[in-house]
């Protein structure tokens, strides 16, 4: 449903075996009149950039649709296109929407139209998520959709963001080093000559960071 918080996290178990998951979610008209051309654009947790409420998202959790998307409205048509740039014009063939779902690792956006909607009216959609098995720390997925739709009173468009859900392994420990060339105890500085014979070490200095999960 569109939800009162902007982001929301679900942390999720490390090295388990691979799953599939069922992402649902409602759209409901709580205007006082019917609303025309509905478009749900969705991101999809597929790996690469998304945009998220003007925020970069790196997804890298190798997570996946793997099933069409089921919406409960007959008046309803989904697309899929690999643009994560995409917006909600079909007419334009830059966005690259089709109503086949192909090769699902390249999938970043899906679309739902609708014609209308009446008030008090509730649509539903679903799709299944592969998630892979062996999962380690910092990997992430993100998830959501905007509803832009036309006001029938003032045929003004409005838009409303549901709630992007991150699935996180959480945040593991991070090694930060810098290396040295040495000569004894002094550090051989950049163009310097070497003599032939001399002995020369490389030191590491670093820093370790780790982050404590809830």
């Amino acid at each position: 449903t569109v939800g009162e918080e902007a982001k929301k996290e679900v942390e999720i178990e490390r090295k388990s075996k691979a799953k599939e998951v069922n992402v649902k979610s409602e759209v409901i008209n709580n205007k006082q009149e019917e609303v025309n051309e509905v478009n749900i654009l969705g991101i999809l947790p597929t790996d690469g950039k998304v945009m998220v409420e003007n925020d970069v998202v790196e997804n890298n959790l190798s997570a996946k649709i793997s099933s069409n998307i089921q919406v409960n409205g007959d008046d309803s048509k989904v697309y899929y296109t690999e643009n994560e740039n995409a917006t909600e014009d079909l007419n334009n063939p830059e966005n690259g929407w089709t109503e086949e779902l192909t090769d699902t690792t390249k999938i970043k956006k899906y679309l739902v139209h609708i014609d209308n909607m009446q008030k008090d009216q509730l649509v539903s959609f679903e799709y299944k998520m592969a998630i892979p098995e062996d999962l380690v720390y910092n990997q992430q997925a993100t998830e959501g959709y905007k509803v832009i739709y036309k006001d029938t009173s003032t045929g003004i468009s409005n838009q409303v963001n549901s709630t992007y859900l991150t699935l996180s392994t959480g945040k593991g420990p991070e090694l930060n080093g810098v290396l040295k060339a040495m000569i004894g105890n002094e550090e051989i500085k950049d163009n310097e000559n070497i003599n032939a014979g001399e002995k020369f070490t490389y030191q590491v200095n670093k820093v370790m960071k780790a982050f404590l999960d809830k």
